[in-house]
């Protein structure tokens, strides 16, 4: 890596990162931390010196656990939820293998959704809407489809009855005055156009 004279140095560039970053032996345990660590982890640097990653962060993700065990493996994963010594939280977590030194690595994890500036607020959620909706809509079609499909079926049926018995009620009504109408089981009297109040 090149650098320029003056420039910070890599501890220098690593204290000023906003997402924690661990330095792991072959052994898991934390060698350095950068300031973002201790906040996240609810530890400062010294007290996670030596600790085992494990003691420090629990994670509930069998699979996830597996693979972060395996020290020469390169792992990406986000919104993962995370036990710390201040509390739960949802990180994205990396893991990469430092090849000039098997079996060190550096593990980072940051906030699940956190910007890198506060101000970009408005912004975040723009770029979250299109993925939010397209969620939503992949719920509609897995659930909601044989529902609405059922339901509508249901209701169309349901109109059609209540249209027939009207439509066969005002048949029978208009066709057949004197004769009285049937309906399940109930007879109407027969009404004669004497008896009509059309005032």
């Amino acid at each position: 890596m090149n650098t320029i004279a003056g420039a910070p140095d890599a501890r220098a560039q690593l204290a000023a990162l906003i997402f924690a970053v661990l330095l792991l032996d072959e052994d898991d345990r934390i060698v350095e931390a950068n300031h973002a660590a201790e906040e996240m982890l609810g530890r400062s640097a010294r007290k996670l010196a030596e600790k085992r990653f494990w003691d420090v962060v629990g994670i509930a993700d069998h699979r996830l656990g597996d693979r972060l065990s395996l020290s020469d493996a390169q792992v990406i994963a986000r919104g993962v939820t995370i036990a710390t010594a201040i509390g739960d939280r949802r990180v994205n977590i990396s893991s990469s293998p430092m090849h000039g030194n098997p079996g060190w690595r550096v593990v980072t994890l940051s906030d699940a959704g956190q910007s890198e500036n506060d101000d970009d607020d408005d912004q975040r959620v723009e770029l979250r809407a299109p993925a939010v909706l397209a969620h939503e809509i992949g719920h509609f079609k897995l659930r909601h489809v044989p529902k609405r499909i059922a339901w509508s079926f249901v209701s169309t049926l349901i109109g059609f009855w209540a249209l027939s018995i009207l439509v066969a009620i005002k048949t029978a009504t208009v066709g057949t005055l004197g004769s009285g109408i049937q309906l399940r089981g109930c007879t109407t009297t027969p009404v004669t156009t004497s008896e009509w109040n059309l005032s």
